[in-house]
């Protein structure tokens, strides 16, 4: 803005938007096929599967199933954080954050083992074999924002610099 005020000219900003199946803020098989691969990968092994068949995961899709009418076990954060950030009430089984709920039928501290079940299920293939999903995913968004920073450490001013670029998305998005 204070550029404007010099030169009488208003500021260009320019919006890049893109289809999701291809938007380089995450990784995406549009972009690189490989990536569905190392999904893969990470989901069949060993600690995975441990995981994923594991007594506590399955009470915790009894859970899901039985008492809430639908296995969500792909979306168990965003199920629970909107909830409580939107103040909303909680399921009563699901209603124990940060006080005991006396055991129960599926014992204590059901909240909490849901969070933790959500964050295994879901970080455990970002992380699998040196975070090379992850690695490998990120990379188209690196370039972008690599492509909007080399010219101006190279010196090149054989066209206008960006002054600015925001790139934004879902926390989501950015956790890998």
């Amino acid at each position: 803005a204070r550029d404007s005020a010099i030169t009488g000219e208003n500021p260009v900003i320019t919006v890049h938007t893109a289809d999701y199946d291809i938007d380089v803020i995450a990784p995406r098989v549009g972009n690189c096929p490989r990536v569905a691969d190392l999904w893969e990968e990470a989901i069949q092994s060993d600690s995975y599967q441990a995981f994923i068949n594991s007594k506590e995961a399955n009470t915790l899709k009894t859970i899901m199933v039985e008492e809430l009418g639908n296995d969500f076990s792909n979306n168990v954060h965003d199920c629970l954080m909107t909830t409580m950030c939107t103040d909303r009430k909680l399921p009563e089984i699901l209603d124990d954050y940060g006080r005991s709920n006396g055991g129960g039928k599926y014992g204590e501290n059901i909240f909490q083992r849901f969070v933790d079940f959500g964050t295994y299920y879901y970080l455990y293939p970002l992380v699998h074999n040196d975070a090379a999903y992850s690695k490998l995913g990120m990379g188209p968004l690196w370039y972008e924002i690599i492509a909007n920073i080399k010219p101006f450490l190279d010196g090149d001013t054989s066209k206008p610099l960006t002054k600015l670029a925001l790139f934004s998305g879902h926390d989501s998005t950015i956790e890998p």
